[in-house]
């Protein structure tokens, strides 16, 4: 078995492992855990700390947008671009393509590497 080292960064009491039979799902764990722990830190980012019922807000206000946006309905598929792993932009078109994604959410420093395999997409 590989080795774990992110165990090292764990709070004192986190477990190290989960039993994921208890969930249907990942929605269904992350209410449970907005349900257990709505006003405590979930994150922190220089200068604000979102709590898990923050976090849930947001993720209920953008679920609720998305389907305003041209082109999409209820029930889209929608990727998300975290900031790993880093792909270029040529590495993004396949996965992006594959799963069948309509629209993207990145955080604003990816941007413009998926505008730029865009514009190079139209040429």
């Amino acid at each position: 078995m590989s080795e774990r080292i992110w165990l090292a960064s764990h709070p004192p009491g986190r477990p190290d492992d989960i039993d994921p039979d208890q969930y249907r799902s990942l929605a269904d764990l992350f209410d449970q855990v907005v349900d257990k722990h709505a006003e405590r830190p979930a994150f922190h980012n220089p200068g604000r700390t979102l709590s898990h019922s923050g976090v849930d807000k947001l993720a209920r206000d953008l679920a609720a947008f998305l389907p305003g946006l041209p082109g999409m309905d209820r029930g889209e598929r929608v990727a998300n671009m975290l900031p790993s792993p880093l792909h270029t932009a040529p590495e993004l078109e396949h996965p992006l393509r594959d799963s069948g994604a309509r629209t993207i959410v990145v955080a604003e420093n990816f941007a413009t590497r998926c505008a730029t395999r865009r514009r190079a997409k139209r040429r």
